[in-house]
């Protein structure tokens, strides 16, 4: 009989870990976003179809207990790490009949960061450094903190993801203003996420990121 464990990867618990028991290691090309508060009835092809918009889906799990039902957890693969992106910053607190019933604050959507990924910024962050803030302008009016951290832990250790909101100047008919703060635990991170998160096409509309100090935002082409 297999053991706990290894059932529990067989159910594809952990994305890496399903991959490894289905006999292969994880394509080195490939994201996962995990989802989680997701209602029992959600199929993996309802899944699949919930998260297609975002980018090229390779397969959908849905996390079940040892009897086969749901636990209302599962994962997306896409096949490019800028698509699971952008699902987890489009889809981190929307709301609908795929989210379990009761549930406050609608789906949690959040990029699963590979093991050796986590290894190595953990061995950055030990490495010494003082911790650099970047600003994100341009950001949806249904971005969340967590979906905004996920989206830049990949780059580096995060520390804090914080959103603002800045109401329209008097007499004026536009939206608010949308940006958000991220602070990395080094430069050398900070500078990955501007490089390539610059000019990165989210929801319809293209991130404008840079490096911040107490004298404002810089450039974001650093």
């Amino acid at each position: 009989a297999a053991s706990g464990g290894a059932a529990k990867r067989a159910l594809g618990q952990d994305p890496a870990a399903s991959e490894e028991a289905r006999g292969g290691k994880p394509a080195k090309d490939v994201a996962h976003v995990w989802v989680k508060r997701m209602a029992t009835s959600v199929s993996a092809a309802d899944l699949k179809a919930l998260f297609r918009p975002y980018g090229k889906v390779v397969v959908a799990v849905i996390n079940k207990k040892e009897g086969g039902q749901s636990i209302g957890v599962g994962y997306v693969t896409y096949a490019s790490l800028e698509d699971a992106r952008r699902a987890a910053l489009a889809m981190d607190g929307k709301v609908g009949p795929f989210v379990a019933p009761g549930v406050e604050g609608g789906l949690s959507v959040t990029l699963a960061r590979r093991r050796q990924d986590a290894s190595q910024a953990a061995q950055a962050s030990a490495a010494g450094g003082s911790p650099v803030m970047i600003y994100v302008k341009n950001l949806g009016g249904d971005a969340t903190e967590a979906a905004l951290k996920a989206l830049f832990e990949t780059y580096g250790t995060v520390l804090k993801a914080v959103i603002q909101k800045k109401a329209p100047k008097a007499g004026s008919s536009g939206a608010a203003r949308i940006c958000g703060f991220v602070l990395f635990a080094n430069k050398n991170d900070a500078s990955l996420a501007v490089s390539s998160a610059h000019g990165m096409a989210v929801n319809g509309t293209t991130l404008s990121v840079g490096l911040y100090d107490s004298k404002g935002a810089t450039s974001g082409a650093a």
